[in-house]
């Protein structure tokens, strides 16, 4: 009973994450393309994503204020201090020891607004936002719920990386499980760090500062060829995957060294719940199901 109710909250996450999104997507046919069409794109997701995930903690999984007033973590790991600076340390890692040529991208102050307005609030905000809220409150929470801390921990970063490769499209079996991995080790740190520090709000910050600085960055883009606009855009002169990202998905989060920067931090933070429970003497790890 206990699977059959984890696979039917798997299968409501799936459906609200791609719904909300479809339902944002006509700001793009009804509004004038341009910041205008961003704007009720970046508002009508958000909320449609808010809005679903609050009905369903509340009839479905009987949980009112599931997503309300989210309080404050009692304490910061200091882990989720490192996973913050992550982006940063990686885009010195590539200036540093990945050859390659800096060029500036976008110019003139319509182009440069333009750029950072929808790199920063909408790759940025936008989708840490409802991401977080789907997979690390409205997936997370009944999931240890219902098959226990360390099962619902691993299931929740499977399936929040499953669903994301479901977006990305098809790819060949060996990027797809190259692709796999990478998003399962972020979405495995990002589910330690709501699981310690009992918020979703510290996840959304790491989330979202790893897109706007590195992975989807309208300032530092690092790719063979270039995505999308960027103030800077750097190319560095080998090709290979384990520098730009997989073929296909031309962003340096499927490549090694997020992976490794993922690692990292999954290590850290266990040897930090594995000292907390030493010096506590009991197990603390579930995310509660209230947010206050």
């Amino acid at each position: 009973m206990h699977k059959i109710k984890a696979l039917m909250h798997m299968a409501a996450v799936f459906s609200i994450f791609f719904l909300a999104d479809a339902f944002s997507a006509t700001a793009f046919l009804l509004c004038s393309p341009g910041l205008e069409a961003e704007t009720w794109y970046i508002c009508l997701h958000i909320a449609s994503v808010w809005i679903a995930a609050s009905l369903y903690a509340k009839y479905v999984l009987k949980i009112p204020g599931f997503l309300q007033s989210p309080a404050k973590a009692a304490t910061i790991p200091r882990w989720c201090i490192g996973a913050a600076a992550l982006p940063a340390a990686l885009d010195i890692f590539y200036l540093v020891f990945v050859p390659g040529t800096l060029q500036q991208g976008v110019t003139g102050t319509k182009a440069l607004f333009e750029t950072l307005y929808t790199g920063i609030l909408s790759w940025g905000l936008r989708s840490s936002i409802t991401e977080e809220i789907l997979f690390r409150r409205l997936a997370l929470c009944p999931l240890q719920k219902e098959l226990g801390e360390k099962k619902g921990l691993l299931l929740s970063a499977l399936f929040a990386s499953c669903t994301q490769f479901a977006a990305a499209g098809p790819l060949g079996w060996q990027m797809s499980a190259l692709f796999l991995f990478a998003k399962f080790s972020a979405n495995m740190a990002l589910a330690l760090a709501a699981c310690q520090t009992g918020s979703i709000r510290p996840c959304i910050a790491i989330h979202a500062l790893f897109l706007i600085l590195f992975a989807d960055s309208p300032i530092f883009h690092i790719a063979i060829e270039p995505a999308h606009p960027a103030v800077w855009i750097y190319t560095p002169k080998n090709s290979h995957w384990f520098f730009t990202g997989i073929p296909g998905i031309p962003q340096p989060d499927t490549a090694f060294p997020a992976m490794i920067g993922f690692g990292i931090l999954i290590a850290a933070a266990l040897m930090e719940k594995l000292k907390k429970k030493k010096g506590e003497g009991k197990p603390n790890g579930t995310l509660q199901h209230t947010d206050h």
